[in-house]
């Protein structure tokens, strides 16, 4: 889960929703720029904080626009 800015709102209620089930095992790594650094959350914030590529992933991005196009639009898009 990417959360950038506002974007920490929703992917904590997420997060919280998730969390109900106690016998749920989802694992979920969020990456707040914040956290790390300030600015804009990057390539290499992302790899040394969350677990490479796999079959039963899902990454969620919520936050500012050039966030989402940053690590959303540009690598779908060829750009």
């Amino acid at each position: 889960m990417l959360a950038g800015g506002t974007g920490i709102t929703l992917i904590y209620q997420m997060m919280r929703a998730i969390r109900k089930d106690p016998g749920d095992e989802i694992k979920m790594y969020v990456v707040g720029g914040w956290q790390y650094s300030l600015g804009f959350i990057t390539k290499s914030v992302l790899r040394d904080h969350i677990p490479g590529e796999s079959d039963d992933a899902l990454a969620l991005a919520c936050g500012l626009l050039p966030m989402i196009i940053q690590f959303v639009v540009q690598p779908n898009s060829g750009i």
